[in-house]
């Protein structure tokens, strides 16, 4: 058990180190705004859409921040939605965008040990397939400060097609609903405070690999 972690990192380098480069070919077609020619542009193509997303939530005029709280009949904000509702509401929004690059999204992506990723983004043609997980948390979950490392990166990052790639993404409904940072210290009051802290954790290697995206869903200031 001692050796575990040792074997577990050694293996993960041996396979980054081992992946294949990157054809000319594919460097041509994602150039041409074509797809993406590995996992870590699936990655990077993905995070582009989540941020407009994110940042039509937040200022844009249609006001679909408010499709992630529950309201009563006066349209009176009761509470925000539960975690899947939301991952749902975004999915449905991101889900569009993607397939303009025949990049697929689903929710409920199945992953080793019978686990399921939030969300899996996947892609496959002839030259290659791949997929990015993204864990979804609310910024009230307890999970909040282990579940990018727990639950992505030592689970669902580690599937072959990933290569340690994956997303983690952040519902924001205002700082009072934040748990205490583990290691002490003030709560994060904004929610690019919060991602920044979720990114300090991530040592050199993993920042390559893993991107943390927080959607502020309390509206217009």
């Amino acid at each position: 058990a001692e050796w575990h972690p040792r074997l577990r990192t050694a293996l993960q380098a041996q396979r980054r180190s081992s992946s294949p480069p990157v054809s000319l070919e594919k460097v041509r077609r994602t150039l041409r705004n074509g797809p993406p020619a590995n996992v870590a542009d699936l990655k990077s193509l993905t995070c582009e859409h989540i941020r407009t997303l994110a940042e039509q939530i937040k200022n844009g005029n249609t006001n679909d921040y408010r499709q992630y709280w529950d309201r009563n009949k006066n349209k009176q904000v009761r509470d925000r939605l539960h975690e899947e509702d939301c991952r749902d509401r975004f999915l449905s929004d991101l889900r569009p965008r993607l397939a303009r690059m025949k990049v697929d999204a689903q929710p409920e992506g199945r992953y080793a040990r019978d686990t399921r990723a939030d969300i899996r983004v996947s892609y496959g043609d002839s030259y290659f397939s791949c997929n990015v997980p993204i864990e979804i948390k609310c910024n009230d979950s307890k999970d909040l400060w282990r579940g990018m490392r727990q639950q992505l990166i030592e689970g669902y990052a580690q599937d072959p097609g990933a290569d340690g790639h994956g997303i983690y993404l952040v519902f924001w409904f205002g700082s009072e609903f934040t748990p205490r940072h583990p290691e002490g210290g003030k709560k994060p009051e904004t929610p690019e405070k919060l991602q920044e802290l979720l990114e300090q954790s991530l040592d050199n290697e993993e920042r390559k690999r893993i991107s943390v995206c927080v959607v502020d869903c309390t509206g217009p200031s």
